[in-house]
């Protein structure tokens, strides 16, 4: 098995638009190329490369994916067989290693393809969906989403429905419904079988190689809100998920990371989704938990710099507060009420500032060296921009100093101080 070390190195490396216009004819377009998509017929291009983003996508067809992704799929590569070709591309000696999947036994490795490509038809079906649909789609673009970043990222949506997937599996071979359990597509309970994800927009969460593993699902109707529907329902640990272990965006974030320096951390799917949008690139977010030991030592292999982005949540939490302070004036609500709504919102905040001072406090003791906190800005429009932004200190970041534990300070030298 070729090394992680390896892998980055060929990553940072490689460039999409020398790989790609090597097998397509690329003319550059704004900030991007365009040129005939090499894996179906047309007579527009739709075929876009995004040399800022390392991607590729074709509005046509729908492939998309990494430089790595673009040869597999022309050339008929395997993964391994296109990483080698790359390194030998640019020199970049080849480390074998070992590791637990390397013991897995032939019918284990056997199932676990299978259920890649199971996620992978699935992840599709729901995007074409999503894309077919009236209300979820107008419910993304009213977010601020635009259809180039739903198409990008392959954003799906799951129907109100019992049975979406169910029956895809069971009408193709009655044993895919097996792996859609051990996937955690689909449920058995008793006699009754059914769907886990139902009336979500459906975020396909990956791993490295840009295999889908599992799903973020968050609610979109003011009726799931009525009745207090868990806003996010995340995959379960599964055959080929593991959430302590993936950071959801790294996929396409790491050749990035690799090459500022400096990885952001911030706090949600759609948070990573907007960054990605506003073409910064480097974003990455935890799978619905408080972010691991393990996430933390992943980053710190390709760079100790982290800023800490949050999402403007304190001043709309402001306005919550100043919103309940009128209603009271104005006897919309009593004392008790007003008292209740912002006592809700201030344990909300402290819930939150509990939160980043963990991570901080594990960000340094795995071995950070600069880490930075700055509320997520809204008129950043580039990578450029927001690194200008966040060398900034006295503009962008907050000292943190406060919000370390004894341990953390011993080994944050650079506490209150971006990284230059």
């Amino acid at each position: 098995m070729i090394s992680q070390q390896t892998i980055d190195d060929i990553f940072t490396s490689l460039d999409i638009i020398e790989i790609i216009g090597a097998k397509v004819d690329l003319k550059k377009r704004g900030a991007n190329y365009t040129g005939s998509c090499p894996f179906h017929n047309e007579k527009s291009a739709s075929f876009t490369v995004s040399e800022s983003k390392q991607m590729y996508k074709c509005f046509g067809c729908g492939e998309g994916g990494n430089a790595i992704n673009f040869l597999m799929k022309k050339e008929g590569w395997s993964y391994p067989e296109a990483l080698k070709q790359v390194a030998a591309l640019y020199n970049i000696p080849v480390v074998e290693t070992t590791s637990a999947e390397d013991a897995l036994k032939p019918e284990q490795i056997a199932e676990k393809d299978a259920a890649l490509k199971l996620m992978g038809e699935v992840k599709r079906m729901y995007h074409k969906l999503l894309m077919e649909s009236d209300a979820p789609l107008q419910y993304m673009l009213d977010r601020g989403f635009t259809r180039e970043t739903l198409i990008l990222e392959e954003i799906g949506y799951a129907p109100d429905s019992w049975r979406t997937v169910s029956d895809y599996v069971t009408m193709q071979e009655p044993r895919r419904w097996d792996l859609a359990v051990k996937c955690k597509l689909c449920v058995e309970k008793g006699d009754k079988n059914f769907d886990f994800f139902r009336n979500r927009i459906m975020i396909p969460i990956h791993d490295e190689k840009g295999n889908c593993i599992s799903f973020g699902a968050r609610i979109w109707t003011s009726a799931q809100e009525a009745k207090k529907e868990p806003k996010y329902l995340n995959g379960y640990e599964s055959i080929v998920y593991h959430k302590d272990a993936t950071l959801y965006g790294l996929d396409k974030a790491k050749l990035i990371i690799n090459k500022a320096d400096e990885a952001v951390l911030v706090e949600g799917y759609f948070d990573v989704l907007k960054a990605r949008q506003n073409n910064i690139n480097h974003a990455v977010a935890s799978c619905g938990t408080a972010v691991t030991e393990t996430q933390i030592k992943r980053l710190l292999k390709m760079t100790k710099n982290f800023v800490l982005g949050g999402d403007n949540d304190k001043a709309k939490d402001q306005l919550k507060i100043d919103e309940a302070a009128a209603k009271l004036a104005s006897k919309e609500i009593d004392q008790k009420e007003h008292d209740e709504n912002v006592l809700a919102i201030n344990e909300k905040d402290n819930a939150g500032e509990i939160s980043m001072q963990k991570t901080i406090n594990l960000l340094y003791t795995c071995g950070a060296t600069n880490v930075g906190v700055v509320e997520w800005p809204k008129n950043i429009k580039d990578l450029d921009e927001w690194i200008d932004f966040i060398n900034k200190p006295e503009e962008a970041i907050e000292p943190i100093e406060e919000k370390l534990t004894p341990d953390a300070k011993k080994v944050a030298p650079n506490a209150n101080k971006s990284k230059k």
